[in-house]
């Protein structure tokens, strides 16, 4: 009733904020996944720094379906219904050492970036249909970045992501001083 129609355009404006600054790293990281691997590793060999590239391509997919995968499960957690917070991290984790046990296999770097990839996306998506079929809350797409609520999500999580970042930078700068 009133609550869905309450909550529905701030887990819209966010979630589309989401999808919008995802889509941007990806892209961000597929166009300048050379100049990122020369920066936070310079020194290697041409091999390895492809093989740095490659997983940069890949790790950038799973940072948004685990990102994706976070929201839903807190969404989830605040309609109580009790998934893990941390689902899709959890089940591609399991994907890939169940993988791994099951068929015997020694897999590359490459391989197991994959396979977090796919088995988070997994997660995302069993995710999306619990969301659907246990709550009101619907989505569509929405750029009403106004509205206080999200806002104040957004400041909630600009917080959080300038400490990250600003931690991730500084053992990015301290690892280019040891190469």
């Amino acid at each position: 009733g009133s609550e869905a129609r309450e909550i529905n355009p701030i887990f819209s404006s966010v979630l589309t904020f989401m999808l919008t600054l995802g889509g941007a790293l990806i892209l961000g990281c597929a166009l300048f996944a050379r100049p990122i691997a020369d920066l936070l590793a310079p020194g290697l060999s041409s091999e390895v720094r492809r093989e740095m590239q490659v997983l940069i391509l890949w790790m950038c997919p799973l940072v948004f379906t685990l990102g994706v995968s976070t929201y839903l499960s807190a969404v989830l957690n605040a309609h109580e219904i009790p998934v893990a917070m941390e689902f899709g991290q959890l089940l591609s984790r399991i994907g890939v050492i169940g993988g791994a046990l099951l068929f015997h296999q020694h897999y590359s770097l490459v391989q197991i970036a994959i396979g977090l990839v796919l088995f988070s996306a997994l997660g995302m998506i069993a995710e999306w249909i619990l969301l659907v079929r246990q709550t009101r809350v619907r989505y569509r797409i929405s750029f009403q970045w106004n509205q206080e609520g999200f806002r104040a999500i957004a400041r909630q999580g600009a917080g959080f992501l300038i400490a990250a970042t600003a931690a991730q930078l500084s053992w990015s700068f301290m690892r280019r001083q040891g190469t």
